[in-house]
């Protein structure tokens, strides 16, 4: 499941005459190994936001993040991506 979050307009976006913004997270995993059963072993995990703008003439639109929204949408990744390494185990 995955949901927009809104967020108020930046200096940036603001000249651009961006009324509001949203970020939509989405995680996906599949199995990338199988044990001999077929049971899932190891999995592949991806991650992606699509970011949205509308000004007070248009629907949303897909656009490009500003560097600082999308700087921010990298750390996130990339602490998602060590808190899966320590956190997962085999069993």
């Amino acid at each position: 499941m995955t949901i927009w979050k809104r967020h108020t307009p930046i200096e940036m976006e603001i000249r651009e005459e961006v009324e509001e913004c949203r970020t939509r997270p989405t995680i996906e995993a599949s199995p990338t190994q199988r044990t001999r059963s077929g049971a899932p072993r190891a999995y592949g995990v991806y991650s992606e936001a699509e970011y949205q703008v509308q000004t007070d003439t248009s629907s949303w639109r897909v656009d490009e993040p500003p560097p600082n929204r999308e700087e921010y949408l990298d750390e996130t990744a990339t602490h998602m991506e060590s808190q899966f390494k320590s956190g997962v185990k085999e069993y």
